[in-house]
């Protein structure tokens, strides 16, 4: 976990205000049964599988996370990745919104800035052709084409207009294929003309852009595509009859992906647990949903491989390591060393989440992780406080707890 001392600061800032940063593998927990089921999936994907997952768990509970390290996982397997979430500018509902939004938040491994653009995923398949003899090169072209132009013609019509434009350095025109292609809507017909297309991209076509882009993302050598969509719980405010088809849109997606329509291809839904057990506005209001999905659980079994993974709240285990990555990470930010045990600041962060009415078994990654900055920041502000000085020991007296101060005799009980 080598980060630059500013890095740090900027991770303990986001973290702090709720927000997972860039660097969560780093500090972040594992839950290391769910990654690998995750990197089971990518095998499968890119072995011309389509898939669907569903995380599900409180709020605060490590959703973002969990999404995040497999966005990661996904990178350094060489999978470009999309990253969205489900608001106002993002609807369910409508392909042709979702379609945009895929398209624009794009990663790949390597990329100097958080995100990937349409161009960017020709670069080293343009570099190869011309290595090739121009024969070559031109039977290359002529093969990506027609594998496209079985998904849509204006498609691979126009991406055959856009490699001709990279080719010949034609920017003008390489911008103005890339806008129609990932979505844009008023382009001028004068410019579409260029490369011999009408239209848009809307939601009778929506989809099938989708599942050429898709393939293209195949043919261009990277391993497939993954999409990960946080904040699911939001199609809840819908409108009833929005709603509707936006849970309609999610079956489709569903069975396309295990009918070989959407192959090398992976969704990954978060969501709260409200949603799933809303029976008026969650999946259960739709049961050509609900019967797909089901609810996660089964009784005291646990199936990893089931469509639905509820996200269990922290461990022991858990918090001790979540504590350790973050007190180095303070440590890199601020040259600064507890006088503390960990234990003993675990012990501390417990008894304050308390006194602000949060149970034990109701803390999530969120609230510890914030309470825990706190603490620290506290601490590295205040260096003569007796609090920082003072080991703090927890004593299990039956269900009670109580948290003991060595240097005082005074307790406080939970």
């Amino acid at each position: 976990m080598i980060q630059s001392c500013e890095q740090a600061k900027a991770s303990l800032l986001a973290l702090k205000n709720g927000v997972v940063p860039e660097t969560v593998a780093t500090f972040g927990i594992q839950r290391d049964e769910i990654l690998e089921e995750f990197h089971q999936l990518l095998q499968l994907v890119q072995n011309d599988n389509g898939m669907m997952k569903f995380i599900v768990g409180e709020y605060g509970s490590g959703k973002s996370f969990m999404l995040k390290q497999m966005e990661n996982l996904a990178l350094e397997q060489n999978y470009v990745v999309a990253n969205i979430q489900i608001e106002k500018g993002v609807r369910l509902n409508d392909f042709q919104t979702l379609y945009y939004h895929i398209m624009h938040s794009l990663t790949t491994k390597g990329a100097t800035t958080n995100k990937t653009s349409f161009q960017d995923l020709f670069t080293n398949w343009l570099r190869s052709l011309k290595d090739q003899d121009q024969e070559s090169s031109a039977l290359a072209i002529q093969s990506l084409i027609s594998m496209l132009n079985d998904y849509h013609s204006s498609y691979s019509r126009a991406l055959l207009f856009y490699i001709r434009a990279r080719i010949q350095n034609d920017h003008e025109l390489a911008n103005a294929v890339t806008s129609w292609l990932t979505g844009e809507q008023n382009i001028p017909a004068s410019i579409k003309k260029r490369f011999e297309v009408v239209g848009k991209i809307d939601h009778t076509n929506a989809m099938d852009f989708m599942k050429a882009f898709i393939k293209l993302v195949k043919l261009l050598g990277y391993n497939g595509l993954i999409i990960l969509v946080d904040e699911l719980e939001v199609v809840m405010s819908y409108r009833s009859d929005i709603r509707m088809q936006a849970y309609q849109n999610l079956r489709y997606l569903i069975d396309n992906s295990y009918n070989n329509q959407l192959s090398n291809c992976l969704f990954v839904f978060a969501s709260t647990t409200d949603w799933l057990e809303n029976e008026e506005k969650g999946p259960k209001s739709y049961q050509a949903l609900f019967q797909r999905i089901g609810e996660g659980g089964n009784g005291n079994k646990k199936d990893i491989r089931q469509p639905i993974i509820r996200l269990k709240k922290l461990n022991v285990n858990e918090i001790q390591r979540l504590t350790k990555n973050i007190v180095e990470l303070f440590n890199q930010a601020y040259d600064f060393k507890l006088k503390i045990s960990q234990q003993s600041l675990q012990n501390w962060v417990l008894l304050l989440l308390k006194k602000e009415g949060i149970e034990i078994n109701d803390i999530t990654v969120r609230s510890y992780v914030i309470k825990l900055i706190e603490v620290l920041d506290l601490s590295e502000q205040n260096p003569n406080s007796i609090m920082f000085k003072t080991e703090l020991k927890a004593v299990t007296d039956g269900d009670t707890v109580r948290y003991v101060q060595k240097m005082r005799a005074k307790a406080e009980k939970i």
